[in-house]
């Protein structure tokens, strides 16, 4: 039995309610649509009436869609309730032992699991960036004089030297094919060239004479034909193919020190062009190439720094909303041709062009942070993103970010549990689950600064904020999970396979007990369990959380009749010390009824095994209520020591 169902079941019907009314906003848009494009004779209207007709009817069948795996779940909850509510008061002890040892299929984050690692565009702009940076000058063949200066080669009547320099001054390290990319990027939307072109003519009496005419081309088509004519560009601006160590080629600088200078004199004397070219190649942040988009990435932390009033925050956001937003998962190429950015990524399946904006984005931040001067603009962005309704956006940022140490991410995590919807509080309450499950031995510093997240204990339970649930959920929930998973044979092992017992050692021990104890019996205003006012209405939390003592009593001391360790015997001891001195009497005695019930209930379930001939099985059952027995007898000893030591003191 899963205890959150009734909250799960809350959820679904919230996400369910905000998809039909999309749907039905949805409905009105394309009926409008429709209207205006029966009203309409211009045929180019019509195609853009179309084709965003197109784009919303997708939208209502995807959420359609949703909607009936929603409902399917949400009748299955429905049921398993009612199953529930009809067992309460009549098993009582059996109830308590399958909340702590079987996890109902409804569990909340009984989905696939999120794995917590950088997505691999991340971890590939990543490797990229570092490897840039540890070589950051190629040791050339010094092939041309020292006085070959910066400002010699750039000229103002030469555009596609020009902008080769450029290119291998601000993308340095790109193959030839990448290199060609930029190049031929950058020079696709400028004006025609002027050509002198020569030709031979033969007069009437004979003469062959040379004519020169004017001949525009452009400059695109210049720069394709010199591919087959050697060094006609990157000759004349000190440029080649340079092998590295792993056998691959880049373009670079016949001299090391041109692409220092070069970037120095176009940053310093030519800054109208430099601005210029970036509002050309910020969209290159979303090429498929890594090295080209960290080139991208990098010229944009130089922008961000040297024009603040421009491409911070304001920028970021606008990069977001454009491409990002649900009307305009489906691009048409034939309407976005003059939008070099969208005609770019029209071709890239919604989703995936979604996760590639989403990657690039997380990386300049990332960048952005370990810079000095913009590392407020990173928190600004994220507030802009959560005032915008972006949640996707920030779920995404923190996925590629969380183990970024300038980065807040379970400060983000909250936020989006707080002012999230339905559907981003449920995937970022999955994040936050995976994370405690794949924390290993920081498990402990996660659970720290997420138990600041409890309620306060004069904290009305009405006014419980999102958080405050679902921090008073989580650690609950993970133990049931972890508790119900952890193979019976690693019961008794030291030291321990469960996760939660695993860093259980050294001086700071006590401290890291005392935060799951007084988490699971954290109190409400009144002095009772705050979780009793999460869990369904059947549940007695205080049977959960004895059910996982017991548990995790069994796991300590081992099912195989042999002496636990003495370092688990020791932290059996303290658990249950932590426990009674968090806890008052009253609840004291309720564990111990818990345990009680559960020493029934295993006497019962092993005679029921012997009459069905599985002894084998009933001789398990047996040793299990012989180690219940054996804690309530260990907890009531401890009672009376620690009152001893109370009437000492």
């Amino acid at each position: 039995m899963y205890p959150f169902k009734q909250k799960s079941l809350e959820q679904y019907h919230e996400i369910c309610n905000n998809l039909n009314k999309e749907c039905s906003d949805l409905l009105k848009i394309i009926a409008e649509l429709r209207n205006d494009l029966n009203l309409e004779s211009d045929s180019m209207n019509r195609i853009k009436l179309n084709t965003e007709i197109i784009k919303k009817e997708n939208r209502k069948q995807e959420i359609d869609g949703q909607l009936k795996e929603l409902e399917a779940q949400i009748n299955h909850l429905e049921q398993e309730i009612h199953k529930d509510k009809d067992k309460q008061g009549t098993d009582r002890i059996e109830n308590v032992l399958t909340y702590a040892q079987q996890q109902s299929t409804t569990s909340s984050v009984n989905e696939k699991e999120q794995t917590l690692e950088n997505d691999y565009q991340f971890q590939e702009l990543l490797q990229v960036s570092e490897k840039s940076k540890s070589v950051s000058e190629l040791d050339n063949v010094d092939s041309t004089p020292e006085s070959v200066k910066a400002e010699s080669l750039f000229k103002n009547d030469e555009p596609i030297e020009n902008t080769v320099l450029y290119t291998a001054s601000f993308f340095p390290q790109l193959g030839p094919h990448e290199f060609d990319i930029v190049v031929s990027f950058l020079l696709k939307e400028q004006p025609p060239l002027s050509l002198t072109i020569q030709s031979k003519i033969t007069t009437d009496n004979g003469e062959v004479k040379i004519i020169e005419t004017q001949e525009k081309k452009p400059l695109i088509e210049v720069w394709k034909n010199s591919l087959n004519q050697p060094d006609k560009f990157l000759g004349k601006c000190y440029l080649q193919a340079v092998r590295l160590e792993d056998s691959s080629l880049v373009i670079d600088f016949s001299l090391p020190h041109l692409r220092k200078e070069l970037k120095e004199y176009l940053e310093e004397q030519q800054p109208l062009y430099v601005e210029n070219q970036f509002k050309r190649v910020q969209i290159l942040l979303f090429v498929p190439s890594p090295k080209i988009a960290t080139s991208a990435i990098e010229l944009t932390i130089q922008m961000a720094i040297y024009h603040p009033d421009i491409y911070r925050e304001n920028w970021l956001l606008a990069i977001i909303l454009e491409l990002t937003e649900e009307a305009d998962w489906n691009i048409d190429v034939s309407l976005k041709n003059e939008q070099k950015l969208h005609k770019m990524l029209a071709e890239i399946e919604a989703e995936q062009r979604r996760n590639i904006v989403f990657t690039r984005i997380s990386f300049l931040i990332y960048k952005m942070l370990k810079t000095s001067q913009l590392k407020g603009v990173a928190e600004n962005f994220m507030e802009r993103l959560i005032s915008e309704q972006r949640y996707d956006a920030v779920l995404a940022i923190v996925k590629d970010l969380y183990s970024v140490a300038e980065f807040k991410g379970l400060y983000w995590v909250k936020q989006l549990l707080d002012r999230g919807n339905g559907e981003i509080r449920s995937d970022a309450y999955k994040f936050l689950f995976n994370l405690l499950k794949q924390s290993s031995s920081k498990i402990y510093e996660i659970l720290e600064l997420i138990k600041e997240w409890l309620p306060s204990s004069n904290r009305s339970p009405e006014s419980y904020s999102r958080s405050n649930e679902y921090a008073l959920q989580l650690l609950v929930e993970y133990c049931l999970e972890t508790t119900s998973k952890l193979d019976e044979k690693y019961y008794g092992d030291w030291p321990s396979k469960y996760q939660l017992f695993v860093p259980l050692h050294g001086s700071d021990a006590d401290k890291k007990i005392a935060i799951i104890i007084s988490w699971l019996f954290h109190p409400d205003n009144e002095g009772n369990l705050a979780l009793k006012h999460i869990v369904d209405n059947n549940i007695n939390p205080i049977h959960v959380i004895g059910g996982l003592i017991a548990d995790w009593f069994m796991i300590l001391q081992g099912l195989d009749k042999k002496e636990p360790a003495p370092e688990a015997a020791e932290l059996v001891n303290k658990l249950l010390r932590q426990i009674i001195q968090t806890i008052n009497r009253s609840r004291q005695a309720e564990l111990i009824q818990v345990w009680t019930y559960l020493t029934e209930y295993f006497l019962s379930a092993s005679e029921l095994q012997g009459q069905s001939g599985n002894f084998k099985l009933k001789r398990q059952l047996s040793y299990k209520r012989n180690l219940v027995r054996q804690l309530n007898k260990q907890f009531k000893s401890l009672q009376i020591t620690n009152l001893v030591t109370k009437k000492g003191d």
